[in-house]
């Protein structure tokens, strides 16, 4: 289910409730469907943007991220047991069995692909897209009858409204969207001679059950003689996973963003059949957010929308953007992993260079390739268990 509000660090635990009704189904089908009735009742209206088309009008409280900073917060935030008890129990309840998920992926480092295996295998591959196909398939036996919808139905008297409702079931189903040249559509014979670094591994069939998400992390290596540093870079979730065969194939082409000419940190957030969605992690008038990256057919190139804190000092997402403004200085920042002096490995962040916003409100951007350079880069898979729990592969190392 997607988690709104979702950023790097946190989310707001928020999901849309017909997908919530449909993770249901699986176990109470019968009831699923009862309830889904008095739901088309009660949302009168809804309609979303051409990426999210499939959102019904009304989000439910549902814990995906940061589990147990939600159950520490939970008596006093989440606590509803007088006007909602039977609700309040399974939130915690599920919660509490994400904090203790303790499954562990065999996982090693991942399998660099030439260009004739990898093309083959993303472009022409049973490959699907971890972001969107659940791994298991989790059904309970139910009653055959129906159980009785509640006497005092409050929506039994509304009349019957058409509203934007989408079977969501149907549209999480897609191969993986190649990254080599456009978001959209295959690579043309010149893009698909260049070189290519996807990667690959297999996974048992017990832990494609407990798979949800695949996203391939890249690292810089910024060590030297005396320093020991590794930035990280961000995340794609460019990978696909073939749920026959248990192989994972992510299709890392060596490119890499760039605001005016400074590699800059990406982590994708949303990934539909005609929108990505990803942030640039910054500071904004020394302001800490991310700047909101968007890739459609009209601007496949990214178009960024404007800027953002994430959450406000309550722990709120903060709605929309704010479109950057000429004179606004744009500050990228980058997390880091380095060796103290006792040997530990240490996080950080550092600031990269201030890039002052244009007279027309725009900062170039654009994707580079990171082959010829002299540094050397790092590639790992990080898979997310069904609990929400994650982890990393080992790391290959490219030669760029």
């Amino acid at each position: 289910m997607y988690s709104f509000g979702s950023f790097s660090d946190s989310a707001t635990n928020m999901v849309d409730f017909m997908a919530f009704l449909d993770a249901t189904r699986e176990f109470a089908p019968n009831t699923a469907n009862l309830v889904e009735n008095a739901y088309k009742r009660a949302v009168r209206y809804s309609i979303g943007s051409d990426g999210f088309d499939y959102l019904t009008g009304m989000s439910i409280l549902f814990p995906y991220t940061d589990t147990v900073a939600f159950l520490k917060n939970a008596p006093n935030q989440y606590n509803c047991y007088e006007t909602l008890p039977n609700y309040t129990s399974l939130v915690e309840g599920y919660a509490t069995m994400l904090s203790g998920s303790d499954y562990r992926f065999n996982v090693s480092a991942p399998e660099q692909l030439d260009n004739a295996s990898a093309s083959q295998a993303v472009f022409n591959g049973n490959l699907q897209s971890t972001v969107f196909i659940p791994s298991g398939s989790y059904v309970a036996a139910q009653d055959s009858e129906a159980e009785e919808l509640p006497e005092e139905d409050v929506t039994a008297e509304l009349p019957a409204v058409e509203s934007q409702l989408t079977d969501v079931s149907g549209v999480n189903v897609g191969a993986v969207t190649p990254t080599v040249g456009s978001l959209f559509g295959a690579p043309t014979e010149e893009q698909a001679t260049d070189s290519v670094y996807a990667c690959s591994m297999t996974l048992s069939q017990d832990e494609l059950n407990n798979l949800s998400m695949v996203e391939g992390y890249l690292y810089m290596d910024a060590s030297d003689e005396e320093d020991t540093i590794f930035i990280e870079m961000g995340s794609m979730q460019n990978a696909g996973v073939d749920w026959e065969t248990g192989e994972i194939v992510s299709n890392f082409d060596g490119n890499w963003p760039m605001l005016d000419e400074q590699l800059v940190v990406i982590y994708d957030q949303t990934i539909t059949s005609t929108l990505r969605r990803s942030i640039l992690t910054v500071k904004c008038n020394d302001v800490e957010g991310y700047l909101l990256l968007s890739f459609t057919a009209a601007h496949p190139d990214g178009l960024i929308v404007g800027f953002t804190q994430g959450f406000d000092e309550n722990g709120i997402p903060v709605r929309g953007t704010t479109k950057l403004a000429p004179g606004d200085v744009i500050t990228p920042t980058y997390p880091m992993l380095y060796e103290d002096e006792e040997g530990e490995m240490q996080e950080g962040t550092f600031d990269g260079d201030p890039i002052t916003v244009g007279e027309d409100g725009t900062i170039p951007f654009g994707f580079t390739s990171l082959e010829g350079s002299e540094t050397s880069y790092y590639y790992c898979f990080c898979l997310t268990d069904i609990f929400g729990e994650t982890q990393l592969s080992d790391f290959i190392t490219f030669a760029l």
